[in-house]
């Protein structure tokens, strides 16, 4: 089987080369879940767009939590913005 960790990924969007990062945090919003966060993931990330690329083994991960409703080690509260409570403050308002 062929090595393919060192290949060069361009990006979809820009055409720049990907890089090897490691992401802080990564959300989503399975229905099954509700809001879940994984931390600490392996990624590729343009640094001209932004744009993000998970490997097939992390996106078969995610896959897993979320289909076997596997029982995260750690919750954390997060601060909740009610928007209609803030939105006139910001000059120009909607």
């Amino acid at each position: 089987m062929a090595n393919h960790k060192n290949q060069t990924i361009l990006c979809v969007r820009c055409g720049a080369e990907m890089e090897e990062t490691v992401l802080e945090y990564f959300d989503c919003y399975p229905p099954q879940l509700g809001h879940i966060i994984f931390k600490d993931i392996p990624a590729k990330k343009c640094p001209e767009c932004g744009e993000v690329y998970f490997s097939v083994k992390v996106n078969q991960t995610i896959d897993k939590v979320i289909t076997e409703k596997i029982k995260a080690p750690q919750k954390v509260a997060v601060p909740l913005y009610p928007m209609a409570n803030y939105i006139q403050q910001v000059s120009g308002g909607v």
